[in-house]
């Protein structure tokens, strides 16, 4: 009921409830109205009259009775109709964009006026039909005004206190809807920043192969696809699991170690019960590839990676070891932080990555709470 003009199925349901609210707002006030035409078509004199009398007193009931019914019919039309101009009017204009104090001024103001048109019309009508009977016509007119007044007041209050509602809660949904595209597009915009590095190393390492071991090269290609796949497809989801994200990193792994050959030392320590858990797709593979690029490429000699993952009251632990310093990853750029925001967007405040140092080199320890969000579900 926020936007009767819509075309779109919202819009249509809007029209329906509309009509709906109209049709029943009509009825309550025909069974009012037809509530107090019974009891005068029912009501016995309480005092002893004579038959004359009698036979006068029917013939005024039946009168007033005629009245009453005109009177009735004239105001159910009247009022589907004025209310329906006073909704079309102030959709026109806005009203429910004013403050709800903007908007009670209007609705009370449209009342007074509407109800004075009613009672104008039904008292016009009604008086050139059958006069006014032993009362003063000023008296008459201003008992329906009161009358036309409050029905007015009732409409309004129902209907643009029912609009008020749902264009606050339609806002309110929106500004969740709003929240959680923005979420998504700033996790795709970082996703897309996390696109592999070695793109080019790895092509030169493939090169370099082609001659000296055909096998080598051909299962080089083969990573490197699976990496470059799990990339364009890091977008489609925000979460997969944990073996998924081990494959492409153990696939990322054999290409470095192609790469540096004897240089690298690769260990792993991966409980089998946190294979299901849910991570970020490239997570854990940018966060190795940091350690392969400030701990082995950055610096001579060997140098060795160690990955670990296992789980702490409901919480999976994700280490990655290097020989780095923490001087050089502190400098990494723009990885990190993107790494960071991922998280708190995904899984909140009780996920993060800190980096430490010790006498083995760099420690990168993630925390990603598995009671996740339902917005963070794929």
């Amino acid at each position: 009921m926020i936007h009767p003009s819509s075309i779109s199925g919202e819009g249509r349901r809007q029209r329906t409830g509309y009509w709906i609210f109209q049709g029943i707002f009509a009825l309550v006030i025909a069974s009012t109205s037809a509530v107090s035409i019974w009891s005068i078509q029912g009501g016995e004199s309480p005092i002893a009259i004579t038959p004359e009398q009698k036979v006068e007193l029917a013939k005024l009931i039946e009168r007033l009775s005629r009245q009453l019914q005109l009177e009735l019919v004239m105001e159910v039309g009247l009022i589907f109709l004025l209310t329906h101009g006073l909704q079309a009017y102030s959709r026109k204009y806005g009203w429910l964009e004013k403050s709800p104090p903007q908007l009670a001024a209007r609705a009370a103001g449209a009342s007074l006026v509407l109800g004075g048109v009613l009672a104008a019309v039904i008292f016009a009508v009604s008086w050139m039909i059958f006069g006014v009977m032993n009362e003063s016509p000023l008296l008459v007119f201003v008992d329906r005004w009161q009358s036309g007044v409050l029905e007015m007041v009732a409409w309004c209050a129902f209907f643009y206190g029912f609009q008020t509602y749902a264009r606050i809660s339609w806002l309110q949904l929106e500004s969740v809807r709003q929240e959680a595209a923005a979420k998504d597009a700033r996790l795709e915009a970082i996703t897309a920043q996390l696109n592999p590095h070695f793109l080019f190393n790895a092509l030169n390492t493939v090169r370099g192969l082609i001659d000296e071991d055909p096998q080598r090269a051909r299962d080089a290609v083969t990573a490197l696809s699976q990496v470059l796949r799990a990339s364009l497809q890091s977008t489609r989801s925000q979460l997969i699991s944990l073996a998924e994200e081990l494959a492409v990193v153990e696939a990322h792994l054999s290409l470095e170690h192609a790469r540096h050959g004897e240089r690298l030392t690769i260990t792993h320590e991966v409980a089998a019960e946190t294979l299901g858990d849910k991570v970020p797709p490239l997570l854990i593979q940018t966060l190795v590839e940091n350690a392969i690029k400030h701990g082995i490429a950055a610096r001579p000699g060997p140098g060795f990676v160690h990955y670990a993952a296992w789980r702490e009251a409901g919480v999976l632990m994700v280490e990655i070891r290097n020989g780095g310093t923490l001087s050089r990853l502190e400098g990494s750029g723009l990885g990190l932080a993107h790494t960071r925001e991922r998280l708190q967007l995904l899984f909140g405040p009780g996920a993060s990555l800190d980096l430490s140092t010790g006498k083995n080199g760099v420690i990168a320890l993630v925390r990603i709470p598995q009671l996740v969000p339902e917005f963070s579900q794929s």
